[in-house]
């Protein structure tokens, strides 16, 4: 978490607005109830897993299409 801190400080040493967004997301985030975050985390991974299969089935798509293409030659 430090990481991500350090990188949102801009090069005057003011804060970056990254900075700003992870501080409030972090006040949100710990007034929540357990059940809130339950739900948040389950809303999230199912987010994650529809991007991923999206970009694993792009790239599928792409890789079949250049197997066909060496197929041919």
């Amino acid at each position: 978490m430090f990481q991500i801190y350090s990188d949102a400080i801009t090069s005057d040493g003011s804060l970056g607005s990254e900075l700003r967004q992870i501080i409030n997301l972090d006040m949100i985030w710990n007034k929540l109830s357990d059940e809130e975050r339950k739900e948040m985390k389950k809303s999230f991974a199912e987010i994650v897993n529809k991007i991923s299969h999206e970009v694993l089935s792009k790239r599928n798509k792409s890789f079949n299409a250049f197997k066909r293409g060496m197929r041919k030659k």
